[in-house]
């Protein structure tokens, strides 16, 4: 995956495209723009009835835009949904450091419940 990255500013390095990112598992690339395989290329059609959702995204997250996009989209569908961004963490930094971070892991399983019970 490393060297499906291209260089940008400041020595960091940006996140491969979900295509990119497919490669290894999809060589061929049949499933490439598959909106059941990857959400961020559904149309407005392809969400229109879906249940509410929740969207959960890590800040230093190469997946966070593509959640945010996810979460607009559904909203333009008219899904019910909501969405949070996790500061200052990397994919999954609330629940992989759950013990270090105790507060914002229970923070996330406070929202996601909140979420859960409102429906």
């Amino acid at each position: 995956m490393l060297a499906a990255m291209e260089p940008f500013g400041l020595g960091l390095l940006a996140p491969p495209s979900p295509v990119d990112a497919a490669s290894p598992i999809d060589a061929l690339r049949g499933h490439a723009t598959n909106p059941l395989a990857w959400p961020y290329f559904a149309t407005s059609s392809d969400l229109e009835g879906l249940p509410p959702h929740v969207i959960s995204v890590n800040q230093l997250d190469p997946l966070r835009d593509e959640g945010l996009a996810y979460f607009r989209k559904l909203l333009d569908a008219g899904v019910r949904a909501v969405s949070r961004t996790v500061n200052g963490t990397c994919h999954a930094g609330d629940w992989i450091f759950r013990e270090a971070l105790a507060d914002v892991y229970l923070a996330t399983v406070h929202d996601i419940k909140g979420f859960a019970d409102s429906l």
